[in-house]
């Protein structure tokens, strides 16, 4: 199961929700604060079912991966974009980092 640390998430949601000016403010905050658990859920359950239908996915390789670190406004996007484009290399996508799942 991916972590989530549900006291930091409960000690922020209280403070958002204390500081929400207004009714559509304060929906908008509880609803946001109710999606990021139900994504870790739903994240979490994915990657479980992986295993069941992809076994074989615990054999695979991976050969010289590549990491794009670097510091704000150095140029990382830009040589993940120029890798991007290459085929000789795999991206994610932003939806692939957030639920990280074949399923």
């Amino acid at each position: 199961m991916m972590p989530f640390d549900w006291r930091m998430w409960a000690r922020l949601t209280r403070l958002a929700l204390a500081d929400a000016r207004g009714p559509a403010r304060f929906f908008r905050v509880a609803f946001v604060s109710m999606l990021c658990p139900l994504i870790v859920v739903l994240g979490s359950i994915g990657m479980a079912l992986d295993w069941v239908f992809y076994p074989r996915l615990r054999r695979t390789r991976v050969v010289e991966p590549v990491f794009v670190v670097g510091m704000a406004r150095s140029g990382t996007t830009l040589m993940h974009k120029l890798l991007a484009r290459d085929p000789r290399f795999c991206t994610m996508l932003t939806y692939e980092m957030v639920l990280p799942s074949i399923v």
